[in-house]
């Protein structure tokens, strides 16, 4: 299975509105002072559980962590 975002990839981002996300989307968020680009795997009330392309989990991260949400993204050729 191929990554989302390869390295090398630009990501144009957006601001995250928590009342719009969704399962498959690609957000920035801010985990324990770290900023990641991960997928959104699930949400519940005001958290959204966080993982890779891979079925990999990292767990869940409240959605006022969540501060963009990938609207493109440009892999570099293979």
């Amino acid at each position: 299975m191929d990554p989302i975002i390869r390295a090398g990839a630009t990501v144009t981002l957006k601001p995250a509105n928590p009342t719009s996300l969704k399962k498959g989307d690609v957000v920035f968020v801010k985990v324990k002072g770290r900023d990641y680009l991960h997928l959104i795997k699930a949400l519940r009330r005001n958290q959204a559980l966080i993982g890779n392309n891979k079925g990999g989990i990292n767990g869940w991260a409240s959605l006022n962590s969540v501060y963009g949400l990938a609207v493109e993204i440009n892999n570099p050729e293979s």
